[in-house]
């Protein structure tokens, strides 16, 4: 065949033994390897990367390189395989804009020394591997087939924006970009296959990739993206079926993926991301289908955002770190997670981690954890929605405040082997949540600041096990207005500042001496309680009376009223009666009685125990009247208790010899002091007898007489009151 024949005029006069060589290999479908046809061993071939310098042996130009791919007279000439050459040197633009290349394009070790135009062309595959060219500008370009510049060394840029490439957009290993604008621009493109921005792939300047359509994944599994000052990769709004793979990525400059769409996982396994505009990943309303794991050992200087997002598996941040001091380190508000949220062994957050209005239906994970922000809030997840278990275990650490005010946790909320450091303030902020099992602060729980968890509603138990609080002159544990359908427990645990239960409801509570806080440091006002169980609970008046009066000097009666009640029910009536006996000494003594008061109920307490034991008035109304009986009879035989009558006092037998009248009754000790002392009762003595008060002696004994009815008016009246007070009140019991 005269292939001379087929050349174009402007060609057939000059065309350069190179291209010649070119023509020929092509329409035999063999491979033009312009390092063979230069003289190169087959060694020294393996070793060049592509053509320093233009040669006679292999230079080819544009216009040649453009009627090949373009010329309708080759177009049944050529093999189907393509158009392959090796180590060839285009000596300027190739420019192929809107043009129809009908072959697919191979160019392998090539050197372009102008641009590569293929804007609006409609072209089959084109490889470019290891070549270099100083851009590629590609807009709107159609490829039915794939798009490779593999180890390619491209400093203007690839441009393919709105292309259409129906099968992969390969990058692996090239080096894209000067730095003074993007180095990838694949906006708008519509890519059915998938993306290779890896094995070393560096883009020096922007990879946009904003509006990009692609059917498989996208990766930049070890990739080099650097552009400090602002965004190194743009995609948002992307829309990727596969996964998106950022697997051991250094990116230097910000990542934007708001909007995103993954139909699988995104992957970001050792990734590190530096930028210095202060935000590392930015990714508002992105949506992944399954997981998204920036984790073992990720890296992030600046912070993450992920508010709004929605990821359909488990969102992991397993070993990851993430810097932003004095600011936030990762926004994860309004997100919804269909699996686990995992920042959990040896997640470190340097700022703040927010989680407001999260929605989870696995687990929150934060065990081995580690959130600093020392002196602010550490972690916020305000009203956040957990599906399953809260975790804050195996090393968890928190300097700064942990804020889950208004969460909802569906399964239990533990903290063991955990410490939070947020000294003379709130360390856990957990006010109104709701727990659907046990809330726990089990061993090894260390806080310094005060666990604040008021007005929680905790269907399961409230258990505290080997933990320590402190709190210094403040309270260590706020938990007034808590609702507990479970037991309360305080076991093996320390308190240093005040345990506040105030107008809680709790089940049974199963606790020991050891967890009890120093005096003056119980708030138990309003707490009610079903009872007490476990073998070792303090379960006396005694031992339960030195729990209650650790809220002294501030006296509340409710306490002692609730702890009597639940002995009472126990059938231990007698402790209840101490108890509350107790409550009135105690009130006495710390409530601040006036003067009258105080002695109103000194008299109550020695006489009928406050109405709670009316007997001891009995027993003083025995000894009045036995003593009364006694001074009574002796003073009538020292003649100090005379007839009442006068005409028995002057009648001639009773002054003669102290003879009474046959019908004036005689005079019995015994019945003298019963007669005066019981009110209301005759006993016909008391009008007939009377103390002499003519005589000094007999002037004490009718003092005394006074006494005696006084006491037994006021025996008598409290006896009766304490009596009836004691019926009513067993009565309404």
């Amino acid at each position: 065949m005269d292939v001379l024949a087929i050349l174009p005029p402007t060609l057939q006069t000059n065309l350069l033994p190179s291209e010649l060589y070119c023509l020929e290999q092509v329409l035999e479908g063999k491979e033009a390897n312009f390092f063979s046809f230069g003289g190169y061993s087959g060694n020294s071939a393996q070793t060049l990367s592509y053509p320093a310098q233009a040669t006679e042996r292999n230079i080819l130009r544009p216009a040649f390189v453009e009627w090949l791919l373009t010329s309708r007279a080759l177009r049944g000439r050529i093999a189907p395989r393509g158009i392959f050459i090796r180590g060839a040197y285009l000596n300027g633009e190739l420019n192929l804009e809107g043009a129809r290349i009908w072959h697919r394009l191979f160019l392998r070790q090539c050197y372009l020394e102008g641009m590569l135009n293929l804007t609006e062309a409609n072209c089959q595959t084109i490889h470019l591997v290891g070549c270099y060219g100083d851009a590629i500008q590609g807009e709107y370009v159609s490829v039915r087939g794939s798009f490779e510049v593999k180890r390619s060394v491209i400093p203007g840029g690839v441009n393919l924006l709105g292309a259409t490439i129906s099968g992969n957009f390969t990058a692996s290993g090239a080096k894209l970009g000067n730095g003074q604008s993007y180095a990838l621009l694949l906006s708008r493109a519509h890519i059915r296959g998938a993306v290779f921005l890896d094995q070393n792939f560096e883009a020096r300047g922007d990879v946009r990739m904003v509006g990009t359509s692609v059917g498989l994944s996208v990766s930049f599994i070890t990739a080099r993206l650097h552009n400090q000052s602002s965004v190194a990769l743009l995609g948002d709004t992307m829309q990727v079926k596969g996964s998106l793979i950022l697997d051991q990525a250094e990116i230097a400059g910000e990542v934007r993926l708001g909007g995103v769409y993954i139909g699988r996982q995104l992957i970001a396994r050792g990734t590190r991301i530096e930028s210095s505009t202060g935000v590392a990943l930015r990714a508002y309303k992105m949506e992944v289908a399954a997981d998204a794991g920036l984790s073992e050992g990720f890296y992030a200087k600046g912070v993450i955002r992920l508010n709004g997002s929605r990821i359909g598996g488990e969102l992991s941040l397993i070993r990851a770190r993430i810097e932003n001091p004095n600011g936030e380190a990762l926004t994860a508000s309004l997100v919804q997670i269909g699996g686990h949220l995992e920042l959990s062994d040896g997640f470190e957050a340097i700022g703040q981690v927010i989680l407001d209005k999260c929605v989870i239906r696995g687990n929150l994970r934060c065990n081995g954890g580690g959130f600093f922000n020392i002196g602010q809030v550490a972690l916020q997840a305000y009203s956040i929605e957990v599906g399953g278990d809260a975790l804050f275990e195996e090393g968890f650490t928190a300097a700064g405040q942990v804020h889950l005010r208004g969460a909802v946790i569906r399964g239990q909320v533990l903290f063991s082997s955990a410490s939070l450091y947020h000294p003379k303030n709130r360390a856990l902020e957990a006010g109104d949540i709701v727990v659907g099992r046990n809330l726990i602060f089990g061993k090894g729980f260390n806080v310094e600041g005060t666990v604040n968890i008021r007005a929680a509603r905790i269907r399961g138990n409230l258990e505290i096990r080997h933990a320590h609080f402190q709190a210094p002159q403040a309270q260590a544990l706020r938990a007034e207005y808590i609702r507990v359908g479970g037991r309360l427990i305080l076991r093996a645990s320390t308190f240093v500042g005040t345990l506040n239960l105030q107008h809680s409801q709790v089940g049974l509570i199963y606790d020991d001496e050891m967890s009890w806080p120093d005096p003056g440091h119980l708030q138990i006002d309003g707490l009610e309680y079903t009872g007490f169980e476990g073998e070792l609970v303090p379960l006396t008046a005694k031992a339960r009376l030195v729990w209650v009066r650790r809220m002294l000097p501030e006296f509340r009666p409710q306490p002692y009223e609730q702890l009597a009640k639940v002995f009472a029910h126990l059938g231990m009536d007698n402790d209840a009666t101490d108890i509350l006996i107790a409550k009135e000494n105690d009130r006495l003594r710390y409530a601040g009685v006036q003067p009258l008061q105080r002695i109103g109920r000194y008299i109550l307490r020695y006489t009928i125990a406050y109405g709670y034991r009316p007997w001891i008035a009995f027993m003083w109304a025995l000894g009045f009247i036995v003593v009364g009986a006694v001074i009574f009879q002796a003073a009538y035989g020292h003649d100090l208790i005379v007839p009442a009558s006068a005409e028995v006092l002057v009648s001639e037998g009773y002054v003669k010899g102290r003879t009474l009248p046959p019908d004036y009754p005689p005079f019995e000790g015994w019945a003298y002091s019963l007669d005066t002392f019981l009110p209301l009762v005759s006993l016909f003595m008391e009008e007939y007898w009377i103390p002499d008060g003519s005589r000094p002696l007999g002037a004490a004994v009718r003092f005394y007489l006074w006494i005696h009815i006084t006491a037994g008016w006021l025996l008598s009246s409290l006896f009766a009151g304490g009596l009836l007070g004691l019926i009513r009140q067993r009565g309404s019991s």
